[in-house]
Parts: C-alpha cells; structure tokens; sequence
C-alpha cells in the first residue's frame, strides 16, 4: 500500500504484478473528482495489471476488460478472486502491448462492442426504474466545506469544492 511518498515509483511497480487504485470513497468525502490519475498510467506503462474503480478521470484511459480490471463489480469476494487470478495467471503486460488496442481493427472491434452495449442498454433501461444507489447523495460538500474551498480558491491553494 502506498500512503506516502515514494522515492523510486518506477522501482515499486516494476516489482508488482497487480496495482489496485480506488479512490472513489475518498474523493467523495472530501467532495471533489478524480483528477487525472497519474499512479495507474504509471503502473500500466511498467507492465503492472491495474484494478481500479475506473471513477471520473480515469475513464479516460482505463477501460476495463481491455487494459485493466474493475474493483467493485460484484462483492469483496469477487474482487479478492480476480486479484489472485491475475497474480497467479495473468502476470503482467507488456508496456508494447498498451498500443495494440489502438490499431484501427481494435477500435472498430471495441466500437462495434460499445454501440450494441449502448442499444441494449437503451432496450433494458427503458421500462425499468433506476435503482442503483447515487453514492454522492448525503456526502455533497456542506456550506461551511464550499466557503472552506473558496477562501482556499482565493489564497489560491486549491480547486474550488463542486456544490
């Protein structure tokens, strides 16, 4: 676990297999997103498989299923599993590898994969109610955290607090 700073990053991942990277919780308490997630791009670049939640920024660039695995699909039972199976199996990538998604057969492939998600999803949400939990809702930045985050903009010490 990293809770700290590390002198050699490159050094730790090289020794990993697996990289698990989820910050959802925290960056709901604190009331701000993801910003771009430098650590799992690292990791990835040195071979490391990464498990994230795949929450805001990062779903820029972590896709699962193609170059990483999602953390909180199922239960801590399913994770646990997934993560032992890549340490045993799956080893790490090869950095080279990072670029085989983007040839043009891969993104029409990954397309052709997305566009029928997107229609099925359109076919099964239509007539079902929404469900799922907004884990934001009860943790939205109280009015004192907001007027904290803009005396903090003003001295320029940090991003303002989303309301």
């Amino acid at each position: 676990m990293i809770d700290g700073w590390v002198d050699d990053l490159t050094a730790w991942f090289q020794r990993s297999k697996v990289y698990l990277y989820d910050s959802l919780e925290h960056w709901i308490d604190v009331g701000a997103t993801e910003g771009f997630g430098l650590p799992p791009l690292e990791a990835l670049a040195n071979g490391c498989m990464v498990f994230s939640g795949v929450n805001d920024a990062l779903a820029d660039y972590l896709d699962p299923g193609f170059n990483c695995r999602k953390l909180r699909v199922h239960s801590l039972q399913w994770d646990v599993a997934a993560i032992l199976d890549a340490i045993r199996n799956g080893g790490p990538c090869s950095p080279d590898s990072l670029f085989h998604p983007y040839t043009t057969q891969q993104v029409t492939g990954r397309l052709s994969i997305l566009l029928s998600e997107i229609q099925r999803f359109f076919e099964v949400a239509g007539p079902a109610e929404r469900d799922i939990e907004d884990l934001w809702e009860g943790r939205r930045p109280s009015a004192l955290q907001r007027l904290k985050g803009a005396a903090k903009v003003l001295c320029g010490a940090s991003h303002p607090v989303p309301r």
